[in-house]
């Protein structure tokens, strides 16, 4: 729904068609709207572009054996990163598929600054459960890996990766994980720098 700033008014409304089989019929999944020129970027399991000025969809990006708009999206410059099972970028003029990649672990809230793709993940570590994760650096280009650190919970693995979007400072990542701890890491390296330890885990 597209409301005029000023006073409130309904300006559009566009009812999205759900991809079959997506967990939740008749509600989107995706945490955010993000923006490019005229277009607003939907995740609601599948990623659709709607038209800024009248709610039309310009383009949808599906994939056969995901929901590649199950998550958040990023914009920057020209392409939208989304993610399902696996992470992806998309030209955001067309929806195109730029590249893909198979983190063996889900990925949430992919986060780009400078030209690297920053992710948190969780892999499956019991049938249906996610815990035990890492967080990534990536080529925003390529997807190429640059570092990858461990987020695991040695108690209790179902505990362990993260979910939130990362805070990238001049030298460092700071990431706040479902295991309690926050950490700080070298933004070149991966490297941990330091860690704060919480009462509880940070969703």
């Amino acid at each position: 729904i597209a409301l005029d700033a000023l006073t409130g008014a309904r300006r559009w409304e566009t009812a999205l068609q759900l991809p079959g089989g997506s967990p939740y019929q008749g509600m989107p999944f995706g945490g955010n709207l993000a923006a490019f020129r005229d277009l607003i970027v939907v995740p609601a399991w599948d990623v659709y572009a709607l038209d800024r000025n009248t709610g039309s969809v310009r383009w949808t990006f599906d994939q056969p054996d995901d929901f590649p708009g199950y998550g958040s999206v990023f914009v920057v410059d020209s392409t939208v990163y989304s993610v399902g099972r696996r992470l992806y970028a998309l030209n955001a003029t067309d929806g195109q598929l730029r590249f893909q990649v198979d983190l063996q672990e889900r990925p949430f809230r992919p986060i780009v600054v400078d030209s690297v793709i920053y992710v948190g993940t969780r892999r499956e570590v019991l049938p249906g459960t996610l815990g035990n994760g890492h967080v990534f650096a990536l080529n925003r280009n390529t997807g190429a890996v640059i570092w990858s650190i461990p987020i695991d919970d040695p108690q209790d693995s179902v505990r362990g990766g993260a979910v939130g979007p990362v805070a990238v400072a001049e030298t460092l990542v700071v990431v706040a994980a479902m295991n309690g701890t926050i950490y700080g890491l070298d933004r070149a390296t991966g490297n941990v720098r330091w860690t704060h330890n919480g009462t509880g885990s940070y969703e």
